[in-house]
C-alpha cells in the first residue's frame, strides 16, 4: 500500500523560519488507523526518508481529523 493511494491530500507548508510541516488527511478513520498503525509514518522512517536527525522528527496525530501532521527542520 502506498500513502498516494489511501491518502486525501497531502500538503507542506513553512512552520517558521526554519522548520517545515507534512500534513496528511485521509477520507476516513479506517485508513488513518491503518497507516498510524503500520509504522509508515514513524520519526524513524521520515528522518531517513529526508536525511534528517531522529530526534528533530515531530510526528503528531491527530484522530479528530483523520490526519497526521509531521514537522522537520
Amino acid at each position: 500500500m502506498r500513502l498516494r493511494d489511501v491518502a486525501a491530500m497531502v500538503r507542506s507548508k513553512n512552520a517558521g523560519p526554519f522548520l517545515l510541516t507534512i500534513d496528511v488527511f485521509f477520507d476516513d478513520d479506517g485508513s488513518c488507523r491503518r497507516i498510524t498503525d503500520s509504522g509508515a509514518i514513524s520519526a524513524t522512517a521520515i528522518a531517513a526518508l529526508y536525511g534528517v536527525p531522529l530526534e528533530d522528527v515531530r510526528i503528531i496525530h491527530v484522530p479528530q481529523a483523520k490526519a497526521v501532521k509531521i514537522t522537520i527542520p
